[in-house]
């Protein structure tokens, strides 16, 4: 899955609009996964709003956050999904 982004892994910042795409679940177990592989990633915005994303697909989403140590801004509207509290715990 990397492959297509390797020319990308020296960037700092990324600024996606992916909202109204009805990304589900399964969208967003994909989107993000290789983002981990992003080192020099300093500033992420993401908007998924009307995605019909719920609770797994929003753990997935995070899942790899972690992996972004010099990240300092994170921006991140997942509106008017189908998230619950399990979701965000």
């Amino acid at each position: 899955m990397l492959a297509p982004l390797s020319h990308l892994l020296n960037i700092s910042s990324l600024d996606l609009n992916l909202s109204l795409n009805s990304i589900g679940d399964v969208g967003a177990e994909y989107l993000l996964s290789p983002l981990a592989h992003l080192n020099n990633l300093s500033s992420l915005v993401l908007n998924l709003k009307y995605n019909e994303i719920g609770d797994r697909g929003a753990e997935a989403l995070l899942a790899p956050l972690h992996h972004l140590l010099n990240l300092s801004r994170l921006d991140l509207n997942l509106k008017y999904n189908k998230i619950k509290n399990n979701g965000v715990k």
